[in-house]
This record gives structure tokens, C-alpha cells and sequence, in this order.
């Protein structure tokens, strides 16, 4: 009887468990992150300076390390790094917040992954043709800075846009990376969106954490994401 208890708490648990977060484990054969294999695989939810060095992978098939976590982080912010995840991908951040709990100074980095067809843009990513991949975005502003750069454990074609709103205090730059199949008939397209916001209206006494975390810190933080970034060789929607 203890026996049976045990087995169906087992699957009770698993049963609640969401299967599209998982580590990479020692004998994933795509593992190609890290120079060295994962001993004791961490919780995918845990944010911590020793996680940080464990990449995750999640279930649409992309892998990568999170950013650059500081132990000052965990101290000066109010609210310090944390993760929200979705079916398509998650996003992890941290924040400074008002007593009223208005965002003042956030880091926040998105990652979302989709199958899609290879068509005309995929074929112009490949040929930097940037006059015309500035069409597959039709809320690019002139203003905006676009290029087509490689990023990623396999080069990776990545099409970047860097965009600000000034009245909002807010900065981004987005990177559409993509992975062709062998066939050229189908691509998985990743998204990272790293986006900062400061607050015009940025209290006085959190102008010295503002001078501390900036943009240009942000994207520092984030280029071992780009540097680590995998995509798996899974077609499958």
C-alpha cells in the first residue's frame, strides 16, 4: 500500500511539473554551451550567482546562459532578478520600484522562439539585405539603427534593431536570429529583446543606482547571452 502511495504522489508531482523548462544535462549530444558538463542540473527557476553559470534551454529548443547577475543586484534593488515563462519562450529582469510600486530603472530581457517558412526575408537575411529586411518590420522608425550581424554558438544570422523612447527614458535593441534546416525550407526564429527603461521622472536619490545601471551595463551584461546562444536542430512546430 506504501508502495502505491508513493508512486501516485510521484505522478501527481510530475503531472504538475511544466515539462517546456528543463536544464541541460550531461548527455544532452547538442550540448555545446559549456566547455564543461553540468554535474547536478540547477532548477531552471533558480536565480542566483551560482545558476548563472548553468545554461537553460527551453522547450521550442534554443538554449543559452541568462546575463550577468552581481551580488549587488540582490542588495540595491528592490526587486532583483526574477523569470516569468510562457509556452513560447520567458523573459527574466530585474527592477527598482516606487513605494506606489511605479517601475522607475528595470532590465528586462525576452526571449521567445517560433517555426516558421523559409520566404523571401529568410533569404534576404542571408543575403544582408538590409534595405529590404527594414520591410519585414513595418514599425521601424528612421531613426532606428538596423544590421544584420552573426551571434551564437553556430553563427547565427541575427537581424538587429536598436530603438529609444526618449519620453519614456526607455532603450532596446532587438536581435531576430534564425536557423535554417538543411533544406531551406524551414527557419526557427529566435527573439531577444534586451530593453532598459529610466524613468524621466527618476527620483533624486536613485540618480546614484541610475548612474550604476545603465544601458550600456545592460547590453555588457547580456552579450554572454548572444555568445551562448544554441538552437537545436528540431523542426517540429
Amino acid at each position: 500500500m506504501k508502495h502505491l502511495l508513493l508512486i501516485g504522489m510521484i505522478l501527481l508531482i510530475s503531472g504538475c511539473s511544466k515539462p517546456y523548462m528543463s536544464t541541460i544535462y550531461p548527455d544532452d549530444k547538442q550540448m555545446i554551451l559549456k566547455d564543461r558538463a553540468v554535474d547536478l542540473p540547477m532548477p531552471f527557476y533558480d536565480l542566483s550567482m551560482k545558476s548563472q553559470d548553468y545554461p537553460r534551454c527551453h522547450k521550442k529548443g534554443f538554449c543559452s546562459l541568462f546575463p550577468e547577475f552581481r551580488e549587488s543586484d540582490f542588495i540595491k534593488m528592490n526587486h532583483p532578478w526574477n523569470m516569468m515563462t510562457d509556452e513560447n519562450g520567458y523573459s527574466v529582469g530585474i527592477e527598482q520600484t516606487l513605494p506606489n510600486g511605479a517601475i522607475v530603472l528595470d532590465y528586462s530581457i525576452q526571449f521567445s522562439a517560433s517555426i516558421l517558412p523559409y520566404t523571401e526575408r529568410e533569404r534576404a537575411l542571408e543575403e544582408k539585405n538590409i534595405a529590404y529586411m527594414k520591410t519585414s518590420k513595418t514599425w521601424i522608425k528612421p531613426t532606428d539603427l538596423v544590421t544584420i550581424e552573426h551571434h551564437g554558438k553556430e553563427n547565427y544570422f541575427c537581424f538587429v534593431v536598436e530603438t529609444s523612447e526618449i519620453k519614456r527614458g526607455r532603450k532596446s535593441k532587438i536581435y531576430y536570429c534564425d536557423k535554417f534546416n538543411p533544406e531551406r525550407t524551414i527557419t526557427k526564429h529566435i527573439t531577444i529583446n534586451i530593453t532598459y527603461t529610466c524613468a524621466p521622472n527618476l527620483p533624486k536619490e536613485l540618480e546614484p543606482l541610475a548612474r550604476e545601471y545603465t544601458y550600456e551595463d545592460l547590453q555588457k551584461r547580456s552579450q554572454r547571452i548572444l555568445d551562448s546562444l544554441y538552437i537545436k536542430d528540431e523542426w517540429e512546430k
